[in-house]
């Protein structure tokens, strides 16, 4: 005699894994942690910076990046937990890297450059606009709590 099937076992295993996969890919990485590790992105900015906040907004930039690092694994790696308690433009979609602390992260020239770089889509910037985003930018280094910048 051949073993009986046991349909609902192997049905009961399988969502079971699935389940398991679920939790351990999105659930658990997404729960807060008890760590200062979370920095707020509600900062001031001056007269440039809201000028440059303005001009990366006309210039469509959050239609490519985030300024928000989240709580998933898809952004282990790119820095502390970004609040969402922002002045900044959070966007909508991460086509570009994460801009969440790029001053941070970056220096002027080297965000002047990475927008202006060939890799980067041209943008119908002037040159005080260009200065502008790259200040906002720039001042969206944000310290992190009970540590560094």
């Amino acid at each position: 005699d051949a073993p009986a099937d046991r349909p609902l076992v192997w049905t009961t295993g399988g969502i079971a894994v699935v389940v398991l996969a679920l939790l351990l890919g999105f659930v658990f990485p997404s729960l807060p942690a008890d760590t200062n590790e979370v920095r707020s992105s509600n900062f001031p900015l001056s007269a440039a910076g809201e000028e440059g906040r303005a001009e990366y907004l006309q210039a469509g930039c959050a239609s490519c990046h985030t300024q928000a690092v989240r709580s998933v694994v898809a952004d282990v790696g790119i820095g502390p937990v970004a609040l969402a308690d922002t002045n900044q433009v959070i966007g909508f979609r991460r086509i570009g890297p994460d801009l969440s602390n790029a001053g941070g992260r970056m220096s002027a020239d080297q965000l002047e450059a990475a927008i202006t770089g060939a890799s980067h889509p041209a943008l119908p910037l002037s040159d005080s606009a260009l200065a502008a985003v790259v200040t906002y930018l720039s001042e969206t280094a944000s310290p992190i709590p009970g540590g560094e910048s």
